[in-house]
Parts: C-alpha cells; structure tokens; sequence
C-alpha cells in the first residue's frame, strides 16, 4: 500500500508541475522558409498562462511556412507560421556585387541588411551622408563566387515583392555593402 502511495503522489506531481513539450527551433529559420522536420526539436517547457500560444508535441508542423524569423533554440509561436503559402508575395534578386563588399560569413540563409554606398567625393562636398540602409534583415538564398580571377560574386537575396523596386533602385545608384545579422 506504501509502495502505490509513493507512485500516485509521483504521478500527481509529474502531472502538476507544468511542463510540456512543446516545438523549438532546432537551427535559425528564416522569414518565408517552409518547415521541414529537421527544423524542429521537442523542449520541456513551463509556460504557466501561455501554453495555447505555441505548438505542442501533439501538432504536425512539417510544410508550414515561417511569416517571421525564428532564432535557434526560440519555443515556436503560433503567430510565427501559416499554413497559407505567400510565394506570390516573395521574389528572388540576384546582384552582383564586389567580393569586399559581403563578409565572409555570409552563406545561404544569412540575415543581412544592405547599405548603398554613395561617392566619397560628392559625400565630402556636400555634407551627405556616404551611406544608406536601403533594406533590413533579407535572407540570403544563394551566394555563387566568380571566377578565380573575378573579384565579383553573386549574391541571391529573397525580398518582398513590394521591396524589389526598392532594392533595384539603390542598386542601380550605386554600389551596395552587405552587412550579416550577428
């Protein structure tokens, strides 16, 4: 009788202790990506008051797509993906730009913002600023590097659709600085 005690009592403090399993975010997920099962992880979290506001274990989360970016390790909110595809609303920008002008660690899915950079000369003369923050937190889709003995490299940005002729235009005014998301 002792023994069954001893086990009821653990099963009501396990049942009352307010942890859950809910979804984190196994890697970085950028804004527009659609989930796959390798973006995911299980956490043992307390959310006292909050737990209708994430996913829990006992949801499918594969093929959603992220309406926002999601950091390593972030519980995953229901506000933070869809099950409604927005590709309509995203377009692919490829640019050229000079390999000095992106750092190094930028790869494919990379938050970066972009800095059109305007003459020195005409800066100095006329009191301008020398640079301007064209777009914040885009997504790297691809970077291809030139040749050996280009100094160019194409960078593959998604952006959206509203944010294109944005885009375009400072590039079209002037050379851009790629600046990573830390």
């Amino acid at each position: 009788m002792m023994i069954i005690a001893i086990f009821v009592a653990g099963a009501i403090v396990r049942a009352s202790d307010g942890n859950s399993l809910y979804y984190v975010a196994q890697k970085q997920i950028a804004q527009g990506d659609r989930i796959a099962s390798d973006d995911l992880a299980l956490a043992r979290l307390n959310l006292p008051g909050n737990q209708s506001l994430y996913f829990g274990s006992n949801e499918d989360l594969v093929g959603m797509i992220a309406t926002e970016t999601i950091s390593e390790g972030e519980a995953i909110a229901r506000s933070e993906l869809t099950d409604q595809s927005d590709n309509t609303l995203w377009r692919l920008v490829s640019l050229d730009l000079a390999r000095s002008d992106i750092p190094i660690s930028v790869m494919s899915g990379s938050l970066i913002d972009l800095y059109r950079l305007q003459d020195r000369n005409l800066s100095a003369s006329s009191g301008v600023e020398m640079t301007e923050l064209v777009l914040s937190s885009l997504v790297v889709d691809e970077i291809v590097p030139g040749g050996s003995l280009s100094d160019r490299t194409q960078i593959i940005l998604r952006v959206r659709l509203p944010e294109v002729r944005i885009l375009l235009d400072a590039y079209s005014r002037g050379p851009l600085l790629v600046v990573d998301h830390v």
